[in-house]
Formats: C-alpha cells, sequence, structure tokens
C-alpha cells in the first residue's frame, strides 16, 4: 500500500509462503523429519510425540514470526528490509542498478518465482529478495519504486546458473544457495531433536 509519506510498504502473503514450503528443500526436510519420526516409532521410542510436536511447534513459530514482522518499506530515503532475525536499511543513493529476473526459480522441477537484487555501482548485491516469499508482482512494483535503472533478465534460470549467467558479483552464499538451505534446514531439525531429547529424558 502507499500512504500519504509516499511510503511503500509490503508485507509476505499466505500465499507465497504456502510456496515457500512446497520448495524442493523444504520438502526435504519435512521428508527427513518424518523419516526420523518413523524411525522412532518402529523402536517404540516414548520421544516420538515430542519430536513431532517440537518440528511442527518450530516450524509454526517460525511461519508466525515471519508474518508478523516481515515486511519491505520503500521510503524516499532508503529501502527497509525486516525478516525474523535481521533488519536491513539499503540507502536509495548506493542502489545504482535493479536486477529483476522473473523467471528465476528454486530448482529445476519448480515453478517460476522471480529474483530481484539491488546493486551497487561495482554490481555488488546491497539486497536480494526472492519471489518465493514476496511473489513475482511485488517484485515488479518494487523494481518501478525504488527508481533506479531496471535491467531485466531473461530466460528461466535456477540458482545454479547465476554463476555462468554473470548477473552480478556473488557472494559465497549466493554461490551455494542449496548448501545454505541445506545447512539451515538441518539446524531446524537438529533443533527439534535435541528438544525432544531434552524433554522426554
Amino acid at each position: 500500500m502507499i500512504t500519504p509519506s509516499h511510503t511503500v510498504e509490503l508485507r509476505p502473503s499466505l500465499r507465497t509462503m504456502g510456496q515457500a514450503l512446497v520448495a524442493p528443500v523444504q520438502l526435504l526436510a519435512l521428508a527427513l523429519l518424518a523419516l526420523l519420526v518413523a524411525i522412532q516409532a518402529s523402536a517404540g521410542d516414548p520421544r516420538l510425540l515430542w519430536l513431532a510436536g517440537a518440528g511442527l511447534g518450530i516450524l509454526v513459530l517460525v511461519g508466525a514470526l515471519w508474518r508478523l514482522l516481515g515486511r519491505l518499506q520503500v521510503t524516499g530515503q532508503a529501502v527497509r528490509y525486516r525478516n525474523v532475525v535481521c533488519t536491513r536499511a539499503v540507502p536509495r543513493s548506493r542502489v545504482a542498478e535493479v536486477v529483476l529476473l522473473p523467471g528465476f526459480r528454486d530448482g529445476r522441477g519448480a515453478r517460476p518465482s522471480g529474483l530481484l537484487v539491488l546493486l551497487d555501482a561495482a554490481r555488488r548485491p546491497l539486497l536480494r529478495l526472492d519471489g518465493l516469499w514476496w511473489g513475482r508482482d511485488r517484485l515488479s512494483a518494487i523494481a518501478e519504486v525504488v527508481g533506479a535503472p531496471v535491467r531485466l533478465v531473461p530466460g528461466e534460470l535456477t540458482p545454479l546458473d547465476l554463476p555462468w549467467r554473470n548477473v552480478y558479483e556473488l557472494p559465497w552464499r549466493h554461490r551455494h544457495p542449496y548448501l545454505v538451505q541445506v545447512l539451515t534446514s538441518t539446524a531446524v531439525i537438529g533443533g527439534a531433536l535435541a528438544a525432544a531429547w531434552l524433554v522426554g529424558s
């Protein structure tokens, strides 16, 4: 929405959050969690309910916090981004270019969700927004509002395609996105296991 002060504010929608939950890596994490539950169930482990409850509780908590706290604001001076773990403000004067990839998708079997990256003069990313959470229509709206030149990258690309296409100067976490997602999912599952072990012991 646009407020009287001309601040554009966006929040994650339930529709885009649902798309994020069914992304390939997230589904893999849920499958691993289900496998662990099945193994404990076959062994007659009483901590089964604690494990399932802890995993579901963490998922619901993260989703609720993202829904409550996640937002992006474009003001006359800066682009402000906030999620569950961090807050970032990018001065609009530092944004030299906006790269919009409407055909970007999370993996080979996923639907295109889009990607938006704000770059500085050295082509380094100042802010990266994944359409998996925000939606392609919102990314297009943000690209227009920021005020910097917009470069449209056509075609359907995956995270592994970005380095050879030289879209921008990719940091380590952008060059190995699947590894980052696997490590994050492993941490969530490990937290659920630890909580189940502590409560059930």
